[in-house]
């Protein structure tokens, strides 16, 4: 890492050089000012807010030089203070950019694959490999480049349904972390006390911890519905080790981020229902009742009311059927209305169908 800091000093003190116009020469009171930076690197997360980052540049010019950071050196270490925005002086040329952000992980312009594999160096990391390279950004002969790299955050997924999984998603480049981290838990793990590579994750119900909630997964219950599910993520201890040993110590462990809540909201459901078109007077006739909930059959109380008649009748369904006679009916049309009863999981639902009852036929004499 001081090596290529040390090659990031080289180019940005040969550019001023150059740009003076006299290598070693002693810069007189009436000398040009020192050249400004050329390039600009700012570090934004998907929520808008400024967010601290490892950030390294690959010229495609030279490439067997490696990534170098940005940044300036800790006067005790020497290794690159993190920032959220960095301004350098390079010589102009194409660059890939590779950055390393707490919750956002590895994020690249003109790397590819984008990984910490490919520059990972020391007691963690190995020697890396080389990736592909294209231009990420260009620094012009004159004037500048800015380049705005987009931190991703955890996120809630999810319909937000009862029985149905609320995720917290990482991004990609996150995944990636814990990838290397996974690999190095044996060792590390028990160094550190840790037997998981996996980040902390509390659910919350209102703003009260949910008992028995952990993981990266929740599956709403009754209990949910009209509240509002958040998942707060920390950081785990074998991921800041292992940052912090790239960074010579500079990595700062991000704050437990929030997700943004999902009310959870009550399953919907689908009634049907068949009767017979017409029937003869005096016949009692048949309902049939089907409850479902997406494809899933569906049980629960159901009533059946009839219209130009007195009360209801409640009808309990099985599996997703029921089937029951209703009265005898007086001559001409009647609707019959099925509904689903709501519960604190079920949302009603209802369907109506129409019966002819046929008027007796008069025999003649």
């Amino acid at each position: 890492m001081r090596a290529r800091l040390a090659r990031l000093a080289v180019l940005t003190a040969t550019t001023s050089l150059v740009v003076a116009g006299a290598v070693g020469a002693v810069p007189s009171a009436s000398a040009d000012p020192a050249p400004s930076p050329n390039l600009v690197v700012n570090i934004v997360d998907t929520a808008g807010s400024a967010t601290k980052g490892m950030v390294m540049l690959w010229s495609i010019s030279d490439p067997e030089a490696g990534p170098i950071p940005l940044g300036e050196e800790d006067p005790d270490s020497g290794a690159p203070i993190l920032a959220s925005s960095y301004q350098a002086l390079v010589p102009p040329g194409d660059y890939a950019l590779f950055a390393i952000t707490g919750w956002g992980g590895t994020i690249c312009l003109g790397v590819s694959p984008c990984s910490i594999s490919t520059i990972s160096t020391g007691p963690l990391g190995g020697p890396g490999s080389m990736p592909n390279l294209t231009a990420g950004v260009t620094v012009p002969v004159s004037g500048a480049a800015t380049v705005n790299l987009s931190s991703g955050l955890p996120a809630l997924t999810g319909s937000g349904i009862v029985g149905q999984p609320l995720t917290v998603d990482f991004p990609a480049g996150f995944d990636d972390l814990q990838t290397l981290m996974n690999s190095y838990l044996g060792v590390y793990g028990a160094i550190l006390g840790t037997t998981t590579a996996a980040p902390g994750v509390v659910w919350t119900r209102n703003g009260q911890a949910i008992p028995g909630a952990t993981g990266t997964t929740y599956v709403p219950t009754a209990q949910d519905v009209g509240n509002q599910v958040v998942a707060t993520t920390s950081y785990n201890l074998l991921l800041a080790a292992l940052l912090g040993s790239m960074s010579q110590g500079t990595f700062q462990v991000p704050a437990p981020f929030t997700t943004t809540g999902i009310t959870v909201k009550k399953v919907a459901t689908a009634i049907s229902l068949k009767v017979p078109a017409k029937i003869k007077f005096g016949k009692r006739p048949t309902a049939r009742i089907t409850a479902k909930t997406g494809t899933a059959d569906l049980s629960g109380w159901t009533t059946l009311k009839i219209s130009g008649t007195k009360g209801q009748q409640r009808v309990l369904v099985r599996k997703g059927f029921a089937q029951v006679k209703l009265p005898k009916l007086k001559p001409g049309k009647h609707k019959v209305t099925a509904t689903f009863i709501a519960t604190n999981v079920y949302v009603a639902s209802q369907t109506t169908e129409k019966i002819v009852v046929q008027k007796k036929k008069k025999h003649k004499k």
